[in-house]
C-alpha cells in the first residue's frame, strides 16, 4: 500500500501512497503522490505534489513549486507556472496579475 523510494524513480507506481525522495519520471496513480524533486509525467489521486513538475496533475489537491503543464483539481497551487490550471480554486502565487482565479488560471 505504501511505496517509498529514497532516490529517483522511473516507471509506474500504483497503490495507496507513493513517496519518492528524488525525481520521478512516469506515472503515479494512488491516493497520495509525493515527489521530492523533479516530476516528469502524470500524477492521479487525491493529493499530488511534485516539487518541479512537468506534465499533468489530476486530483482534489495539486501542488508544485514550479509547474509546466496542466493541473486539474478542486484546489491547484504553484508558485510559478507555464501552463494551465482548471479547478474550483487556482493559485499561481508569483503571477503579478490575478494570481488567484476560480475555474481557470494560466501563465505562459
Amino acid at each position: 500500500l505504501v511505496n517509498r523510494v529514497e532516490g529517483d524513480f522511473q516507471g509506474l507506481q500504483y497503490g495507496a501512497v507513493h513517496i519518492v525522495r528524488g525525481g520521478m519520471q512516469g506515472f503515479q496513480v494512488g491516493l497520495f503522490n509525493i515527489t521530492g524533486d523533479d516530476m516528469e509525467g502524470l500524477q492521479i489521486g487525491l493529493l499530488e505534489h511534485g516539487r518541479y513538475s512537468t506534465g499533468v496533475q489530476v486530483g482534489l489537491v495539486n501542488t508544485a513549486v514550479s509547474m509546466v503543464g496542466l493541473q486539474i483539481g478542486l484546489f491547484n497551487w504553484t508558485e510559478d507556472m507555464d501552463g494551465l490550471q482548471i479547478g474550483l480554486i487556482n493559485v499561481i502565487s508569483l503571477k503579478k496579475t490575478l494570481p488567484v482565479l476560480p475555474i481557470i488560471n494560466w501563465s505562459f
